[in-house]
């Protein structure tokens, strides 16, 4: 008797914080519920429902699912909805799964969410999609900082393929991906231009900058090209088991001095401002168990330094392992070497954390004084024209 009670007490002012507590657990917000009405057979009722996370909130005066209690799964009806944001609301969301016919509309001040098609099972399903300018805030705060205030989508989305064309403010690309078990791979290469941002260059580039500089930024989108052979995003993410290879295409960029550029300035002798230009040679990459390998990558530093880096970063646990080279051009305009060779590079290693790196200047200046006694094993190759050559 009690067993069979479950889903009528659940529904009482007793039984429905608990239930309200266990929404919230899987939907990582916070649930309020005006009226539950739950049965074993269905349909759940669910009246004045709310769930609202860093200020997102969204509203549906009654949703229903035609499902039994234990399943929580099935055909289901959802009208005039809203999602409100700072300084922006969805509004009249409506959405069903009748039969294999599901569907997802809303509109908001500037444009729409139209999402339809069938979905089978949890495992077989084909829906079209078309979005436009929506607020990318709803998904995630740092999410929104990162690709801008707002995100179209268009394409089709199914248990095995991803097809969609990406446009927002700072992110752009044609995504044509598979869905695995493990995760999403890539059906193709994918080519995407991104705007470097200061706050995107806090968040994604602190701890994969072979120059470990800080506050970057650029006039023109930065190109990342990503090889679709054995390319893997974890679902859900792992770092330890994401999957990539590729090439990121630089070009200019403006930064702060770091530290690491701090010690090649001490090394030299000389003063550098605190925001300068920085030209870079393409970068080329591979992640794999938390590790990025970067071959080499020549940069001119404020208009005056050339020198160049590669090795790996140990992303999971925040450790550097990478070489940083001055150039021949570098070590005959500063410390009067000459006859140097022309691709003669002295090697120093960077130890340490992105936010520590360490470079030991005693060595670097050894190194140097010996300069004409070194031999160039293990250095990798420039990758002739310079950027900084081109103009």
């Amino acid at each position: 008797m009690l067993i069979a009670l479950i889903p009528t007490i659940a529904s009482t002012s007793l039984g429905k914080p608990f239930f309200t507590r266990w929404l919230e657990s899987k939907s990582h917000g916070k649930v309020e519920i005006g009226k539950l009405s739950l049965s074993w057979l269905g349909p759940q009722k669910f009246k004045d429902i709310q769930w609202s996370r860093d200020g997102v909130v969204a509203v549906a005066p009654e949703l229903q699912i035609k499902a039994p209690f234990w399943s929580f799964s099935g055909p289901f009806l959802l009208e005039n909805g809203s999602i409100s944001y700072k300084n922006g609301k969805i509004e009249n969301i409506e959405s069903k799964l009748e039969g294999n016919d599901f569907s997802l509309t809303g509109v908001s001040a500037d444009g729409h969410i139209d999402l339809k098609g069938e979905v089978i099972s949890e495992k077989k399903f084909n829906i079209g999609v078309e979005v436009k300018n929506f607020p990318t805030i709803v998904i995630d705060h740092d999410f929104s900082k990162i690709v801008g205030p707002t995100l179209d989508l268009q394409g089709r989305v199914t248990e095995k393929l991803v097809n969609l064309d990406i446009h927002s403010l700072n992110f752009e690309t044609t995504l044509l991906a598979n869905w695995t078990n493990e995760g999403l791979t890539l059906d193709q290469p994918l080519r995407a231009a991104i705007k470097l941002t200061p706050h995107l260059s806090e968040m994604m580039l602190k701890n994969t900058n072979p120059l470990l500089i800080t506050g970057l930024y650029a006039e023109k989108p930065l190109i990342l090209n990503l090889s679709n052979q054995n390319f893997l995003l974890p679902l859900p993410y792992s770092l330890k088991k994401l999957s990539a290879r590729g090439i990121l295409e630089v070009g200019e960029v403006f930064c702060r001095n770091g530290k690491t550029l701090a010690s090649i300035a001490s090394l030299i002798d000389i003063k550098i401002s605190s925001m300068m230009r920085v030209w870079c040679t393409p970068i080329s990459f591979q992640i794999i168990d938390g590790i990025m390998k970067t071959t080499r990558m020549d940069a001119l530093v404020s208009d005056h330094i050339h020198v160049c880096t590669w090795g790996e970063i140990d992303l999971i646990n925040d450790q550097i392992k990478m070489e940083l080279g001055l150039n021949r051009d570098t070590l005959e305009k500063y410390f009067g070497l000459k006859n140097l060779p022309i691709n003669f590079v002295i090697p120093i290693p960077i130890r340490g954390t992105t936010s520590n790196p360490q470079i030991n200047g005693k060595k670097a200046l050894s190194q140097i004084a010996k300069a004409f006694l070194f031999k160039q094993d293990g250095i990798p190759p420039a990758k002739r024209p310079f950027p900084w050559e081109k103009k």
